[in-house]
């Protein structure tokens, strides 16, 4: 039962995603850049 759920969840919010990609294309390219340098900066030390 909890696997279902965990995984219809993971379903909707992958759903989600790619509608607000789809509805906002340069939004998700800057949003993605920003967290991919964020995080790059975190694992270089």
């Amino acid at each position: 039962q909890a696997w279902g759920d965990a995984r219809d969840r993971a379903r909707t919010f992958q759903e989600d995603a790619e509608q607000y990609v789809r509805e906002n294309p340069t939004k998700a390219i800057f949003s993605a850049l920003g967290i991919g340098f964020v995080l790059g900066l975190i694992f270089r030390r």
